[in-house]
């Protein structure tokens, strides 16, 4: 599993509440987040490392906003493109935070995110 769908599985509580704060429904929450997960993993599949973890800047949730493609998480869940970027302004800094607190560090989740679970190889299964 990469840092995505890590981080995804592992804050859905807390992704969902702060979701339904800037106005998403229970219906909704669920599928923006596997379509926003889904985004942003095409969104920097085999991109550089350093970009990955230049967007994850916890200060500027924007960079990410600006590096996925709202408009096809927005068709593929059937919602406004502006509910999808606050949806991505909301999570962006819970995610930036489980970034840059990353057990194995901001590049291992970078590079996961960049080329997948191929990475994995090396670390002992739970």
């Amino acid at each position: 599993m990469n840092f995505v769908e890590e981080f995804f599985e592992n804050h859905r509580g807390v992704l969902s509440e702060a979701l339904q704060g800037v106005g998403f429904t229970d219906q909704q929450t669920d599928p923006f987040l596997d379509e926003a997960a889904s985004g942003i993993l095409n969104s920097f599949h085999h991109k550089e490392i350093a970009t990955i973890i230049e967007t994850m800047d916890i200060d500027d949730p924007s960079r990410l906003v600006r590096s996925i493609n709202i408009n096809s998480i927005a068709a593929n869940t059937s919602m406004d493109t502006g509910l999808v970027a606050s949806g991505i302004e909301v999570i962006a800094p819970i995610m930036a935070d489980a970034f840059t607190k990353n057990s194995d560090g901001a590049v291992f989740a970078a590079a996961s995110i960049a080329w997948g679970n191929f990475l994995n190889f090396n670390k002992k299964p739970d």
